[in-house]
Formats: structure tokens, C-alpha cells, sequence
């Protein structure tokens, strides 16, 4: 826990750096808050914050900036922040038309933010370390060319066309999915790849397929996100950052 003074001056870097975006000095906070401490004991401050993970300072003498930790303290620290219930009940309208889809459900949370806060928002889905298998689908195409379609955990489809040394039937594959699926149902792609289990070739074929896919979903360190900007940012580039946007 920070305590009040701390928290204070961690609010003020967050707030001038989102207004200015530049590094945030020592004096800077004084003069916002008018704190009744010295330009010492602002950066004594400053530097227990930096060391607990809350703000970066580029080099020894600029001033600070916030980092992911900082910025989650600042908007965990609000309180008592409602919409105006006309907006309250825009929005509710707005989330029922799209009902369940989900890729509609974050394109719509960050065209809502954009246009609330009249800035950009960056809306992107939270990643697990180590995706899941949850179900396979082979859908033959054409002669020994086949569709796999695997979902993981977390509602993510994954698609890859596979082909094989002979034609495959839709029974045959059926047969092979149940198999895998009854195997694999769970399991991140180090455990398939430990799971000791006797394979036919074309199912050791589509085992390998699987881990691909897996293996490259871990590798990407986040989601796709989904980036909106308000009108006023669009239609007035030009214009200084504190004209075109509120923060």
C-alpha cells in the first residue's frame, strides 16, 4: 500500500504525464498540489516509486513517467465515477444489439471509450501464458485435402489446411478427431507434446499440426487489439494533443 502523499504525487505524474506526455519533474508536482514538503523529499518519493515499479525515469536527472503498475493504481484509485444515466442506458442499448458476439463486443468497447473520453483507446483481450485445447474439427475439401479447425480456450478458432499422402474420408476423420479430441481436451501444447500415446501416421500427422498451431499462438506476447480514435483527433491531425483530446 502507498500512503496518502505517496499516492498523491503518483496521481499527479499520471495525470500531467497523460495531459503533456513528457516526463514529469519534481517541481511539477509541488506546484500542482502545492505540497508543503521540499523538492527533496518529492524525489525521495519519486524514487521509492520508481523502485516499487510505479513510474520510469528515462535517466538520473529527468523527470518520471508512469508504467503499466502505476497507470493500474491510478484508475484503481478512482472512486465514485458514474456516467450520466441517459449514457448508462445508451450503452446498455448499444451491448444488446451486438448480444453475444464477442469480436463485436471489443470493437464496440473501444469506439464507446474513444468517444467518452474524446481521446484513442486501445481495447485488447487478456492472454493466457499457455493456450488450451479445447475441440478439433477435420473437415474433408477435396481428394486428401482437409480443413482442421481448432478451438482453444479463451473462444479462439484457429484454421490450417492440411493434406495427406491418400484420401481420407469424413468417417475416417471423424473416428481420428474423437480420438484426439478425447486425448487433448485441456492441454496446453507442452503436455500433447509430453503425452505419451500410440499414434497412427496420419494422427501423429495432425497431432503435429496441432502443436503448430499452439506453439505459434503462444510465441505472439498479445492479442490483436482493437484500436479506436474520437472524430476531433481524425479530422484536426494538426492540431496539439490538449486542443484535439480530453483526457
Amino acid at each position: 500500500m502507498l500512503s496518502s502523499r505517496t499516492a498523491t504525487i503518483l496521481k499527479s505524474i499520471v495525470g500531467q504525464y497523460i495531459t503533456r506526455a513528457v516526463p514529469v519533474p519534481s517541481q511539477s508536482i509541488i506546484s500542482e498540489y502545492g505540497l508543503q514538503v521540499s523538492s527533496a523529499t518529492v524525489r525521495n518519493e519519486m524514487a521509492h516509486l520508481e523502485q516499487e515499479g510505479y513510474i520510469i525515469r528515462p535517466h538520473p536527472s529527468a523527470g518520471s513517467i508512469p508504467s503499466d503498475k502505476g497507470y493500474r493504481y491510478y484508475v484503481e484509485s478512482l472512486s465514485d465515477i458514474r456516467l450520466p444515466l441517459v449514457e448508462q442506458r445508451l450503452i446498455s442499448h448499444l451491448f444488446h444489439q451486438v448480444e453475444t458476439q464477442f469480436e463485436e463486443w471489443l470493437s464496440l468497447t473501444a469506439t464507446l471509450l474513444a468517444h467518452l473520453t474524446q481521446n484513442m483507446a486501445v481495447v485488447a483481450m487478456p492472454k493466457p501464458a499457455n493456450c488450451q485445447f479445447k475441440h478439433l474439427e477435420i473437415v474433408t475439401l477435396q481428394d486428401s485435402t482437409a480443413l482442421v479447425v481448432l478451438v482453444l480456450h479463451g473462444a479462439k478458432v484457429k484454421q490450417q489446411l492440411i493434406t495427406f499422402d491418400w484420401v481420407m474420408s469424413q468417417p475416417e476423420l471423424v473416428a481420428i478427431t474423437n480420438k484426439l479430441n478425447t486425448a487433448y481436451s485441456g492441454l496446453a501444447s507442452p503436455q500433447i507434446l509430453a503425452k505419451d500415446l500410440l499414434l497412427s501416421p496420419i494422427e501423429q500427422q495432425l497431432t503435429d499440426c496441432i502443436l503448430k498451431i499452439m506453439q505459434a499462438e503462444d510465441e505472439e506476447e498479445y492479442e490483436g487489439p482493437y484500436l479506436m480514435a474520437c472524430t476531433l483527433c481524425l479530422t484536426s491531425p494538426n492540431l496539439p494533443i490538449p486542443a484535439r483530446c480530453k483526457p
